[in-house]
């Protein structure tokens, strides 16, 4: 979705926008999770942009390319 004039961005908001401005302006704010078995994780938007920065790193070396759809398990 682009901007329109007078709004605040004249570029698409992708994760990937969202993230880095999370992480440099709030980078100590904290996103929750909830998961299947009720409990909830915690992490910072700093250290979520870290690891979506290496998995997306992984992910291209292995050939994965932008606009590929699939799955990714957090089993940790």
């Amino acid at each position: 979705m682009l901007m329109k004039d007078g709004d605040v961005q004249s570029f698409p908001l992708t994760l990937d926008k969202f993230l880095d401005h999370a992480a440099k302006w709030r980078p100590t704010a904290e996103v929750t999770t909830a998961r299947d078995d009720g409990s909830t994780a915690r992490i910072g938007y700093a250290p979520l942009r870290a690891r979506s920065v290496r998995i997306s790193g992984l992910l291209r070396r292995h050939g994965v390319e932008q606009g590929a759809q699939g799955r990714i398990a957090d089993t940790g």
